[in-house]
This record gives structure tokens, sequence and C-alpha cells, in this order.
């Protein structure tokens, strides 16, 4: 049960209400005292032991707020459980959990998916890095496009061809070979229609089966055929790939990165196809403090006029972007304003796309 604009001070109510088996979430801002009703959760700015800048907020904006971080907690944390069910385990896992009246089943589906959630992570690290190397054999030969191969779970490549499209900026195939059959999923960028590539190289008799869209595609081919559909995109791409473009919409200091220049960006969004994250240039600002973490993370500082910023640029080890990071030799540095939420904390950061170094 949800409590809005109320039960900060209903310490019986709340109890009654726990006698008779629910779960309750209080939402408030009136002021309370040291006591705290014995809630699931009490989600006030104004609790003693809260330091807020929200404290002026009505229940409605409290309300509000609670929404947003609900909904980031959604996306990034039970989302991909929800869909490792369907990438590894069983699809029907999601749609019982989300549909049940049963909280035992409830509890136990989710704790299912969770387990599934983590054996895919250690198949897709152990998968990319495979991959990766694959991949960057294929950029050292000048090619056009990234093809790659191996005994992967099926479930997974579509994250892998992600990954190297992002960090190779060229249209990807992943393959997963089982059994003389492989299952392929392609991504690509501006400019390259794959989805049209893989229509074309069905309607040649290359593929078994296979479609898509201009951004990403799917297919399954005999393994006997993948030496010729390799020549078959090399031959089609071969014209059709411009250098990677960043394009920035302004100039911003250091300084200026803050929680009031983030909720103005906000105001331009929702952000997607059309309507992209406004990204931003720092000129002459400093790295301190450059640290690799997870798998293939780096954190860092943005140094400018006596300010740093937090800053973040993901699976940027051992590439190129990573290694000037780590040296810290840039001298203009390119990205997007974002929000991070971590522990109960939330603070703006530098998301790092790319950098211009020093030569």
């Amino acid at each position: 049960m949800y409590f809005r604009d109320c039960g900060t001070l209903a310490y019986q109510p709340i109890e009654d209400a726990k006698a008779f088996g629910l779960d309750i979430i209080v939402v408030d801002h009136h002021l309370g005292t040291e006591k705290l009703p014995s809630a699931v959760a009490v989600v006030n700015p104004n609790r003693l032991d809260e330091s807020s800048p929200y404290t002026n907020l009505a229940a409605v904006g409290v309300s509000f707020l609670l929404i947003i971080a609900l909904n980031k907690s959604l996306r990034f944390g039970i989302g991909p459980c929800i869909n490792a069910g369907g990438r590894i385990g069983e699809a029907s896992l999601g749609a019982r959990l989300l549909s049940t009246d049963d909280d035992e089943e409830a509890h136990s589906i989710a704790l299912k998916l969770i387990d599934l959630n983590n054996a895919r992570k250690v198949l897709e690290n152990e998968a990319l890095l495979e991959a990766t190397a694959q991949a960057e054999k294929f950029a050292q030969l000048g090619v056009n496009f990234i093809m790659v191969s191996g005994n992967w779970h099926q479930g997974i490549i579509g994250i892998i061809a992600s990954r190297l499209k992002e960090q190779f900026h060229l249209p990807t195939i992943v393959m997963s070979l089982n059994n003389g059959i492989g299952k392929a999923s392609c991504r690509s960028i501006l400019g390259v229609d794959i989805g049209a590539a893989v229509l074309s190289a069905k309607f040649t008799n290359l593929i078994i089966e296979g479609g898509g869209h201009s951004m990403a595609a799917g297919f399954s081919i005999k393994e006997d055929k993948v030496n010729d559909l390799h020549d078959f995109f090399t031959e089609r791409f071969s014209n059709s790939i411009n250098e990677k473009t960043l394009k920035a919409d302004s100039i911003v200091t250091a300084k200026a990165i803050n929680l009031s220049l983030w909720n103005q960006l906000q105001r331009l969004g929702p952000f997607g196809v059309g309507n992209p994250e406004p990204r931003f240039i720092i000129q002459g600002a400093k790295i301190r403090k450059p640290e690799v973490i997870g798998v293939d993370h780096i954190k860092c500082f943005i140094a400018d006029d006596n300010v740093m910023v937090r800053a973040i640029a993901f699976r940027s080890a051992n590439t190129h972007l990573g290694s000037a990071i780590m040296q810290g030799n840039v001298k203009a540095i390119l990205g997007k304003i974002s929000m991070n939420y971590w522990n109960g904390n939330e603070f703006v950061q530098f998301l790092i796309e790319d950098v211009l170094t020093i030569s």
C-alpha cells in the first residue's frame, strides 16, 4: 500500500496495516520526528536524518522523483534480468513474473531470472573477448565490415554485435556456429542498410533465412556458405563506409556541468532517433585520477578552472580512447552529460565518447 501526502507520523495505522499483511510505502513531505513509522520505506525529503535539496517539494513533487527513480531501477536493474530469461533461459519467465498474483511464485521466478542474468554476463564477457580479438584482425585488414563467429550462445550475439559496432564503427555480423548451421545477428551504422544486404544475400541463396531493417538484421546460414557470404559482403560494402563522425552541439566548461544544466537538458527530451542527446566539447581540460572499474570501464575526473567533474568512458579499456584517458594525453573531450544514481546517491557526470589527443 502506498501512502501519499501523509504517513510520516502515522505510527499506529501503519502497524495495523502490517497486521493485515500489507507492505506500506510512505511518500510524504510533512515534518516528522526522529522516530519513523515501521514502513518498508519512508520517502520524505524532510526526514530529520535526511540532507536533501528538495525540502520545498509538495507530495506530488516527491512522488514524481520517486517515479523517476523507479523508472531508472526498472530499466537498469529489473529490465536486464527479465530480458535474460528470453536470451538464455525460458522466454516465458518474464511474462510469468509480471502476471502472477502469487508472492512465492514471483519470488522464485525472480531468483531464477537473477541467476540467468548473472550467467548471461559471464557468457557475454567470455564471448566479447573472443569476438573482439577476431574483430581487431578484421579492422587491421582495412575492411569495411566486421564478421566474427564462434561457438557462442545465440542469446548473446546481438549484444556482442552492438558492442563491436560501437567500438569499430563498422557494420558488424556476429555468428553462433553449431552443428553446421550459423545463426547471425547484425548491427549497422548510418548510411549502410544491413537489412537490404541480408535480403540480397537471401535472394542469391547464400543464406537459409533472414531479414531486418537498415540498422539491424539476423539470418541463418549453412557453415559451408560462410566464406561465400564474406566475399559477398566485402563487395557489397566496398564503397559504403564513411569515416566515423561525432557532432558536437556546443562547447561547455567543467564548471557549467551541474544539476541545473542537466535539468535544463531534460526539457529537450525524450531523446532517441531523430532527437539525439546533446553532445558537448570540453576544451583545455585535464584528466585526473583515471581508473579501470568493472570489466572494461574507465572512470576519472575532468579538471578545469579548479573544478573537478566526475566522468566515465564505458567499455573503453584496451582501446585507443582508453589509452588516451589513462595517459591523460588529451586536449579536448567530447561526450554527453548524464545523471548517475549509485548507492542511494545521485550526481551529474560526463560520459566521454571521444577525445582529441595531444600530438
